[in-house]
């Protein structure tokens, strides 16, 4: 769910306020979030749920959760400007670097759209040598063009803006280099080992791969720079995209500084460990039969004749609730036991031995009745890995405590809204 908030979060982060319509479902201080932009952000979700826009707004857990997501990175805005986050170097930084790919990538269609065409003739002479479908063929002549584009462009700008590279590229190795060693210089820029080691740690470690990672980093700032030469800073796409690359990043560091503030003492972590016990094993995987029945008093019964000797297969087509019961006669997939805290379901399985049944367990739909087939064995888990799950768990838990306290004194108003959010 939550990488769907955020990439959806992050798709409308780029839609121009120009492009909403006007019909409200929450307000939070002076930002109004629309209906169309909620519908929009379920389209580009990639859940393959193709009723999810047209399903009722109260029913649709990705839009629920895509709206409280947004409310959050508002009030997380306010919270960042108060807290002087949009006054730093560092947020500056994260923005100018996000400002320069964006530049870069729409000079790179405005080179595109006017020369990277392929004129018709060309693309039948090369489907019919090539045996390709005109699609794919086109396809084809078109991202050759784009590169050889591109490739001409880089080579004027790299002229036209002096570019140099160190010879300290080929005489050192990377781990000799000085964080003070300059490895570009041009007309516009400069930049030294220590600009671009951090980003380049994440990239490779070869001399090769500096090379190639300045070269790209080199030709995304000549392309932005030619981009505000030919005034493409000012459009509005660019403009709106920058407000909003602001607000998304200054609430990104607001994040990290709540993670950091909150994080669990050694102690509470022990404890928690200590108390879930969950993490002190690796995850393990069961295989099992299910039965589901309205009643506690009924599983009792099924579980009785099971233990008997009756078939647990036909007692799971002749009267489990759950859905394919009587096709799958109570085959349920393999459950991983272990990743989250253990829950009544999950004690139960671990506590039954493979071809005993479990006692009824409580759930959404009824009385679980569970019969193990096979359970993989307990082993212990890394000390580190589950200190660092815990770690992870308790930052997160006192995080979003913080964010309930700031929503509960945040100016939000809901709007009435139409059934469907459509």
């Amino acid at each position: 769910m939550k990488r769907y908030a955020c990439a959806a979060l992050a798709a409308l982060l780029l839609t121009p306020p120009a492009a909403w319509a006007e019909t409200p479902l929450v307000k939070v201080y002076d930002r109004v979030i629309t209906k169309e932009e909620l519908n929009r952000t379920l389209g580009s979700l990639p859940v393959n749920d193709p009723t999810a826009v047209d399903d009722p707004l109260g029913k649709n857990p990705y839009a629920r959760e895509i709206i409280s997501r947004m409310i959050d990175a508002e009030i997380l805005w306010r919270e960042a400007v108060a807290q002087g986050i949009t006054k730093s170097a560092a947020w500056k930084e994260k923005v100018d670097a996000v400002e320069r790919a964006t530049l870069a990538g729409l000079y790179r269609r405005a080179l595109f759209d006017a020369k990277a065409t392929v004129p018709d003739a060309r693309v039948d002479a090369y489907a019919d040598a090539s045996g390709l479908e005109w699609e794919a063929a086109r396809a084809v002549l078109v991202a050759e063009k784009r590169k050889y584009v591109i490739q001409q462009e880089s080579l004027a700008l790299f002229d036209a803006y002096q570019v140099k590279f160190s010879p300290a590229l080929a005489e050192k190795e990377v781990a000799s280099l000085s964080d003070r060693e300059r490895l570009v210089t041009s007309t516009l820029f400069t930049l030294d080992y220590g600009d671009i080691r951090e980003p380049f740690s994440r990239f490779g470690s070869s001399k090769k791969d500096l090379l190639e990672y300045l070269v790209d980093l080199t030709e995304e700032r000549l392309l932005a720079a030619r981009a505000r030469e030919v005034g493409l800073a000012k459009s509005p796409l660019f403009i709106a995209q920058s407000e909003e690359v602001k607000k998304s990043e200054a609430v990104s560091m607001m994040r990290d500084i709540l993670a950091r503030r909150f994080a669990p003492t050694p102690a509470k972590i022990d404890a928690y460990i200590e108390r879930t016990g969950y993490l002190k094993q690796e995850p393990r995987t069961v295989s099992a039969l299910m039965i589901v029945v309205p009643t506690e008093a009924a599983a009792d019964g099924l579980r009785a004749r099971a233990v008997a000797g009756e078939s647990f297969y036909q007692l799971a087509m002749d009267h489990s609730v759950a859905p394919f019961a009587r096709e799958k006669a109570g085959r349920i997939g393999a459950m991983v036991i272990g990743r989250t805290p253990w829950s009544d379901l999950d004690r139960a399985l671990l506590s039954t031995k493979p071809g005993e049944i479990t006692l009824p367990v409580q759930g959404e739909k009824g009385w679980s009745l569970f019969k193990v087939l096979e359970i993989t064995p307990a082993e212990p888990r890394d000390p580190k890995e589950a200190r660092r799950i815990a770690t992870e768990v308790l930052t997160e838990g006192a995080v979003e405590s913080h964010l309930t306290e700031l929503r509960r004194r945040a100016d939000v108003t809901f709007y009435p809204t139409p059934p469907n959010p459509a």
